[in-house]
C-alpha cells in the first residue's frame, strides 16, 4: 500500500501540478531522479557557491540539507539569470521509492518543512524574481502564495472538514469534532513527549484510525449526495476525484495508477494531520531518514572476521595460481 499511494500521488503532482504550474509559470520543484539540469545552469556564480555553502542556521539546514532538489530549483528561479524549470510530460523515468511505512514517514519528515520553508522563501522574493525572470509574472506569485496558504491551513480545513461529514451519520457535530481531535492531540502530544520508535509506531496506529473516520465521513458525504441534493459542500470531493479521473484517462498509459485513486482520496486527511505533526515536531532531526541501515555489532564482527577469511583465501589461491603458471611456462632456448 505505501508503495501505490506513492504511485498515484506523484502522477496526480505530474498530472495536474506541474503541468499547472508550468502552463502559467515553471515549475518550482522537480524531483532529483527525474530532472536534468543544463550544466551552464549549474555553474552559475549564484547557483553553486550558494548551494555549496554550508548551513550554519536552523532555517539553512532545513532549506538546505532536507531537500536538496527543492534547493537547487529555488536558486535557479531565484538568480539573476533568470533560468526556467520546465515539465515534460513525453519524458520517461522511474525512481525507488520508501516500501516501508517507516522509512516513507521519514522521507516525508524531511519533505514537509524543507518544501515549506522553500515555497515561502520563493514567494517572499516574488517581487525581485519577476524582475529577473521574464517566465514568471506578479500572478503567478500571487497564486503560489494562495497555494502556501493553502498548504499551512490544510490539516485545519482537515479538521474542519471531517466532522462536518460525520454528522450525516447521525453523529452530533461536537462528538464529531471530539472523535476527530482526540487522535490526532493525542498522536500530537506523543510526538512532542516520545522517544522516535513510540511516535513511528503511533503514527502508525493513529493513520488508520483517521483513514476509516475519513472513509466513514466519505461514505456519509456520498449518501448525503444521493439523497440531499440541496447540501452542495459534499461535492468537493466528488469534483476533486472527477478532475483527478479525467487527467488520468488523458494520459493512458499511466491511467493505471488510477486503480489506487482511493488510497489516495483516503490517505489525503492522513498526511495533512498526522504527517504534518511528525514532521514539525521532529524539525531538529536532520538526519536522511531514507536507505539507512542500522550497525549491528555483531554483524559487523561477523562480517569482517568473514572478509579477513575470504581475503586470506584468495591470497593463497593467487599463490597457488602463480606457482602452477611457473611450473607449466614452456622454457625456449
Amino acid at each position: 500500500p505505501v508503495v501505490w499511494y506513492q504511485k498515484i500521488e506523484y502522477a496526480v503532482q505530474h498530472w495536474l501540478s506541474k503541468a499547472f504550474e508550468n502552463t502559467f509559470g515553471c515549475v518550482l520543484c522537480t524531483p532529483g531522479c527525474f530532472s536534468l539540469f543544463r550544466a551552464s545552469a549549474l555553474l552559475d556564480d549564484n547557483v553553486l557557491k550558494t548551494y555549496s555553502r554550508t548551513a550554519e542556521e536552523a532555517a539553512e539546514m532545513v532549506q538546505y540539507d532536507q531537500g536538496e532538489d527543492r534547493w537547487l530549483c529555488t536558486l535557479l528561479l531565484l538568480c539573476r539569470s533568470g533560468y526556467n524549470v520546465d515539465y515534460c510530460a513525453n519524458a520517461d523515468a522511474a525512481a525507488n521509492s520508501p516500501d516501508t511505512f517507516t522509512e516513507f514517514l521519514n522521507q516525508r519528515r524531511r519533505w514537509i518543512p524543507s518544501s515549506l520553508i522553500n515555497h515561502f522563501d520563493f514567494v517572499k522574493n516574488g517581487q525581485n524574481i519577476t524582475k529577473h525572470n521574464k517566465n514568471l509574472s506578479i500572478w503567478y506569485i500571487i497564486m503560489q502564495g494562495i497555494i502556501f496558504i493553502s498548504n499551512v491551513t490544510g490539516p485545519a480545513f482537515i479538521i474542519i472538514y471531517m466532522p462536518s461529514a460525520l454528522t450525516f451519520s447521525g453523529i452530533s457535530l461536537s462528538t464529531a469534532y471530539v472523535i476527530i481531535i482526540i487522535p490526532t492531540a493525542l498522536h500530537l502530544a506523543i510526538c512532542l513527549t516520545c522517544t522516535k520508535d513510540v511516535q513511528i509506531r503511533a503514527t502508525a496506529i493513529c493513520s488508520l484510525i483517521v483513514a476509516l473516520l475519513f472513509t466513514m465521513g466519505l461514505a456519509t458525504s456520498i449518501f448525503a449526495i444521493l439523497y440531499e441534493s440541496s447540501n452542495y459542500a459534499n461535492y468537493f470531493i466528488v469534483f476533486i476525484t472527477a478532475v483527478t479521473f479525467l487527467a488520468g484517462l488523458l494520459h493512458p498509459l499511466e491511467a493505471g495508477n488510477l486503480f489506487y485513486l482511493i488510497l489516495y482520496i483516503v490517505g489525503t486527511p492522513v498526511m495533512f494531520l498526522l504527517f504534518y505533526n511528525y514532521a514539525i515536531c521532529n524539525i531538529n532531526d536532520v538526519g536522511w531518514g531514507t536507505r539507512e541501515q542500522k550497525k549491528d555489532n555483531n554483524k559487523k564482527s561477523k562480517k569482517s572476521y568473514f572478509a579477513r577469511f575470504k581475503h586470506i583465501i584468495s591470497l593463497w589461491m593467487d599463490k597457488w595460481l602463480n606457482d602452477m603458471e611457473l611450473r607449466l611456462k614452456p622454457v625456449y632456448l
